[in-house]
């Protein structure tokens, strides 16, 4: 029975040498596939929920609704969708929602009349403060990892820039100086640079800058919009942002310098304005998926069996894996993720082959749980 087996995996290697040489991924990056592998719709109201955000210790999201009847108030509940309760009750709107990194606070975007400005309050509504009173909009405020800051978009200068302040309002610095618009702020984890996006080229695209507005660079070059940095993954270099337009985009992946750019959401309608928690490897972000905008949850994990980082178990993977094995079989291949039979002896061998096989089967008989093992 065991050469059996032996011979059936033999019989397909040569197969699979071939394809290979067609292969769509590259094991290189292999590491840096976070795919999609779970979806949950958080909320339900025929109203429109939009704006997500997560507090801290990743256990609840706040966001704005305006199912109340007036424009958008600031909601919050459980990071599981539960204990939905509201925060504000003016009668004008209140946006783009954040934590300050100790929990306590939430900064957002008041609107009075026609004008944006930036307010802080406590993170049960409480104790509203008022941070700026320029007669030009404030806006999408987001705070630094330390909480010693306060990075907000702001049309004072005339055509949308980057500024920074402190917690209080105070100490307002300007860091972006182009004619052109730049919006949508979001600094790094780390507290060191900050993502924006940019009409500068014609176009929106994503932008990078360290925190004391030096060092502008360019991050992405294709046609059509790059919009809302959202954040940074957790103590990684992997941020998110946004394609498309008119309500017409979808939620991308990418390195912080531009590198590996990956689509995460293939559905019609808006996919956006993402927040990645800051505990696991979740997306919130809101979709017009169902007729109305509500909030959705995605989780993203490295699928093991997926050898050349394409979010698929097929068989271009077990190219990967036979080629590892034709290449060197008696001795550790260079990327371990093709050990899969038993991790601990550091060989590539006929039953890492073997087991593949199984899981790949597996894998088209009984989709998708078992491409997730």
């Amino acid at each position: 029975m065991k050469k059996k087996r032996i011979d059936s995996v033999l019989s397909v290697i040569i197969v699979a040498t071939f394809f290979a040489g067609v292969s769509k991924g590259n094991t290189n990056d292999k590491n840096n596939s976070l795919c999609v592998v779970a979806l949950e719709q958080l909320t339900t109201s025929p109203a429109m929920d939009v704006d997500p955000a997560w507090s801290p210790d990743g256990s609840k999201i706040i966001f704005e609704s305006d199912r109340s009847g007036s424009p958008e108030d600031i909601w919050v509940m459980d990071s599981n969708g539960s204990n939905q309760q509201r925060l504000t009750y003016w009668p004008e709107r209140e946006r783009f929602p954040k934590y300050s990194p100790d929990g306590t606070k939430i900064v957002f975007m008041r609107q009075y009349g026609s004008q944006y400005n930036i307010w802080v309050m406590n993170a049960d509504g409480n104790n509203p403060v008022q941070l700026t009173t320029d007669p030009a909009d404030d806006r999408i405020p987001c705070w630094t990892p330390d909480g010693s800051k306060i990075v907000f978009e702001s049309l004072r200068s005339g055509g949308g820039d980057i500024w920074i302040m402190d917690p209080n309002g105070s100490n307002k610095v300007r860091l972006t100086t182009d004619p052109a618009r730049d919006a949508h702020p979001a600094v790094s984890p780390d507290g060191s640079k900050i993502s924006f996006c940019s009409l500068r080229t014609g176009d929106w695209e994503l932008w990078v800058m360290n925190i004391d507005g030096s060092d502008q660079e360019q991050l992405t070059f294709e046609p059509g919009p790059d919009l809302y940095p959202a954040a940074w993954r957790n103590d990684s270099n992997m941020m998110l942002y946004v394609r498309g337009w008119n309500y017409e985009t979808d939620l991308w992946i990418m390195n912080d310098d531009g590198t590996n750019k990956r689509q995460l959401t293939f559905v019609a309608g808006d996919n956006s304005m993402p927040a990645w928690s800051p505990v696991e490897d979740k997306i919130a972000f809101r979709s017009n998926r169902t007729g109305n905008w509500n909030v959705w949850v995605m989780t993203l994990s490295i699928i093991p069996s997926d050898l050349d980082g394409d979010c698929d178990v097929d068989f271009y993977d077990f190219a990967v894996l036979a080629l590892a094995w034709l290449s060197n079989p008696d001795q550790a291949y260079w990327n371990p993720d093709c050990d899969i039979s038993d991790p601990n002896d550091s060989i590539i061998d006929m039953l890492d082959l073997e087991v593949f096989v199984s899981k790949w089967l597996t894998c088209y008989l009984d989709p998708p749980s078992a491409c997730w093992e």
